[in-house]
């Protein structure tokens, strides 16, 4: 979640544009670490609750920077803003790339993605 710490207040279309574009890069080396280690980790209560805790402290720290940089923060709670957008990054990269499922072009599901997030932002 790193490329969207580094936007700016009120960013441009291309600036989300990047921060997506990074992110996905990170997915691609990385996989989609939410769906990923929530579907697959162990049967161990201490490695899922050491896995709860990552997810909410990224969910926690993207929501609250939605909330700094948004002209006009969401009135949602900034932990569950946060787990929301991160969901929808995580799955759209997953379905759209990885699982190939859809017919849409990688440039169609960034350019989704970036208007969304620059409307919630802007």
């Amino acid at each position: 979640m790193e490329s969207f710490s580094e936007l700016g207040n009120r960013p441009a279309r291309l600036a989300i544009r990047d921060g997506v574009i990074r992110y996905f890069s990170y997915l691609y080396r990385n996989g989609a670490f939410v769906i990923r280690s929530a579907e697959d980790s162990p049967n161990d209560p201490k490695f899922r609750a050491t896995v709860t805790r990552s997810h909410r402290r990224t969910a926690a720290a993207l929501g609250d920077r939605i909330a700094k940089i948004a002209t006009k923060p969401p009135q949602a709670d900034y932990f569950a803003a946060g787990l929301v957008v991160m969901a929808m990054l995580d799955r759209c990269w997953l379905m759209a790339q990885h699982d190939e499922i859809t017919l849409m072009s990688r440039d169609t599901v960034l350019g989704a993605l970036t208007e969304l997030m620059f409307r919630m932002l802007g």
